[in-house]
């Protein structure tokens, strides 16, 4: 068994044995563990091999033991990547009934498993029920919540999450509806709209290419989304961190007004929905997702804004660099697993400055459980 490391900085640190689950002759279930060496695990199962009945298959389990995220040069650092494949041409011995003996896969090419990345720890999320399903234009009301979910390992830090939010309703000779004066909560605490200090944010929407007045619909600002633009992007930015502890949930409730706008008469309905976005789907913007690209351990520095003209799709405040200070890339999502610099665990933000960031923020790449599965909406039937 080898182990590949994707990252060249890594080589293969991070994984310090590998096991193997598989059934015997009799039936029974073997394990066996084999240390890794120059990113090689080979196992003799010779006296007690893996058995195959005749037209059939049998299924053989491998799992990795990491090393600690750590300042060690020996072990793990987060971001680092390995993947686990068969070597077809090494030491392999398969032996029939009729003593037919094989050296080597009958297609002859490795078997090789997926890249898995190496966290502290990773967040999850998911939505949560609204008090209401009934949308009342003119009052401010919660259009969207969701939580947060640190796992076992480590705190994570949120500093930006990206919403897919719709507003429908409207048409020729009708009122359409617009939303504005977002307002954003942890938990019971009503978080302040601004651009920096302690439990301040951001809520920006549209497509344009900055973080300007003309896309903040937090606060009371004139920014809005409107039924006319169809499904927007909506960023969540947090000026200071959001920590979420370990094995901990935060729930983040999101209020607005929803408004009519222009006609002479009001549709039959109108409607608000909203949902996590999904990193891994398509392109939101481009044809290349930013988040889908992240596959080392680069692009782990915060910068406090998009400086880089260059940078895809920069709609709101803070992005990614592979360089401190440097390099910016946008980002759907923006958080961090505390483990520091090269596994030191001295985590820092980046909000006052533009250099001296933790090389331990990341994006969206991999998160589970985003999408339209997420989407949660309001809706008023005028008939």
């Amino acid at each position: 068994i080898i182990q590949s490391q994707t990252d060249a900085n890594g080589g293969d640190r991070s994984v310090n044995s590998v096991k193997v689950s598989y059934p015997n002759q009799a039936g029974t279930t073997i394990i066996a563990t084999q240390s890794v060496a120059n990113g090689v695990a080979d196992f003799d199962l010779t006296s007690n091999p893996l058995y195959v009945s005749a037209n059939n298959v049998a299924n053989v389990q491998v799992y990795a033991n990491l090393r600690a995220i750590s300042a060690n040069a020996t072990e793990a650092k987060t971001g680092d990547q390995f993947t686990i494949e068969f070597d077809e041409g090494a030491n392999f011995r398969a032996v029939g009934s009729t003593v037919i003996t094989h050296s080597d896969w009958t297609d002859g090419t490795d078997e090789a498993g997926n890249i898995m990345t190496v966290r502290k720890a990773i967040p999850t999320f998911s939505s949560v029920a609204l008090s209401t399903g009934t949308l009342v234009p003119g009052q401010a009301q919660e259009f969207y919540k969701f939580r947060a979910t640190a796992s076992q390992g480590s705190s994570i830090d949120l500093k930006k999450v990206h919403l897919k939010t719709t507003l429908t309703g409207g048409g020729t000779g009708k009122a359409s509806i617009a939303l504005d004066q977002v307002a954003l909560k942890e938990d019971d605490l009503t978080l302040t709209a601004g651009d920096s200090g302690t439990n301040t944010y951001r809520v920006y929407g549209g497509s344009n290419t900055s973080a300007t007045a003309a896309n903040i619909i937090s606060g009371d600002t004139d920014g809005l989304l409107s039924s006319t633009s169809g499904a927007q992007n909506v960023f969540l930015a947090f000026n200071d961190d959001r920590t979420i502890s370990a094995g901990a949930s935060k729930v983040y409730t999101l209020s607005g007004m929803v408004a009519y706008g222009a006609g002479t008469t009001n549709a039959a309905s109108y409607g608000i929905s909203t949902y996590l976005y999904d990193p891994m789907s398509t392109a939101y913007h481009v044809t290349t997702n930013p988040d889908a690209n992240v596959a080392t351990r680069a692009l782990g520095y915060l910068e406090p804004y998009c400086a880089n003209a260059s940078a895809l799709g920069a709609y709101s405040k803070y992005c990614l660099a592979d360089v401190d200070g440097a390099s910016d890339k946008n980002a759907s999502y923006i958080w961090s697993d505390h483990s520091g610099t090269n596994g030191n665990n001295v985590h820092t933000d980046a909000a006052t400055g533009h250099t001296g960031s933790s090389n331990d923020w990341t994006n969206g790449y991999l998160l589970k459980t985003l999408g339209q599965g997420t989407t949660l909406g309001l809706t008023k039937d005028n008939n």
